[in-house]
C-alpha cells in the first residue's frame, strides 16, 4: 500500500512510502503564495495535491486534523500576552485545506485517514507533549529527527509529513491495517 501524508499549510509539506519496503520515503512540498482571494489559494493547493496523486498513485492519504482552540483567540498583543498563537482567520483556512483535500482524495477513490498531532508524534518522536524542561518546539524536534534519519528536509512541513509517515507505517494505524490483514486471511480459510 502506498501512502500519501500532507502537513497541510500555506506552504504544504508531503511524504509518500510504502508498506513493508525498506526504500526511502519520497518528500516534498509546495507553496500557496498569498491572494487577496482565499479560493484561490484552495485552488492552488488542489492543483498540488492533484498532481501529487496523479504523479504517485497513492492508496490511502493521512493528515494532521486542524484544531480549533477553545478559548481565547485573540492576539498576544491585544490581551496581554495571554491569547492563542494562532488566529481565527488561520485556522478557519487550515479547516478550508482539509475540506479541499477530502473532496479531492474522494474523487481519485483514496480513502483519507486524520489524526490529532499529538498521536503521530508519539511515533515519530517517542512522546506527545514536550517533556518538562525541553525549551525547544516539536517543530524543530521533527526537523531534527528527520535529518538524523537520513533526510535533507528543508522545511518544517516536509519533517512533519515524514512523522506522520512514520506513524502512518509503523504505528496504531500500520498496526490496525495488520490486524485487518490478518483477519480477512482468517476469513478466507
Amino acid at each position: 500500500m502506498r501512502i500519501l501524508t500532507l502537513d497541510q499549510s500555506s506552504r504544504t509539506g508531503w511524504a509518500i512510502g510504502e508498506e513493508r519496503s525498506e526504500a526511502k520515503y519520497l518528500f516534498g512540498s509546495f507553496r500557496m503564495p498569498k491572494r487577496d482571494d482565499p479560493g484561490e489559494r484552495l485552488m492552488i493547493f488542489r492543483d498540488g495535491l492533484v498532481e501529487l496523486i496523479e504523479t504517485h498513485r497513492p492508496d490511502l492519504a493521512a493528515f494532521e486534523t486542524p484544531f480549533f482552540p477553545v478559548g481565547n483567540t485573540g492576539s498576544k498583543e491585544k490581551d496581554g500576552g495571554k491569547g492563542a498563537r494562532f488566529n481565527i482567520k488561520t485556522i478557519k483556512f487550515l479547516h478550508n485545506l482539509e475540506g479541499v483535500l477530502i473532496e479531492t482524495t474522494a474523487r481519485y477513490g483514496i480513502p483519507t485517514e486524520h489524526f490529532p498531532s499529538s498521536s503521530w508524534r508519539v511515533t515519530a518522536l517517542g512522546y506527545g507533549r514536550l517533556p518538562a524542561g525541553v525549551d525547544t518546539d516539536f517543530k524543530k524536534l521533527m526537523m531534527a529527527q528527520a535529518r538524523r534519519l537520513g533526510y535533507a528536509v528543508t522545511d518544517d512541513n516536509e519533517a512533519d509529513a515524514i512523522g506522520m509517515l512514520i506513524h502512518m507505517l509503523h504505528g496504531a494505524p500500520a498496526n490496525a491495517r495488520a490486524q485487518m490483514d490478518l483477519l480477512d486471511r482468517v476469513a478466507d480459510l
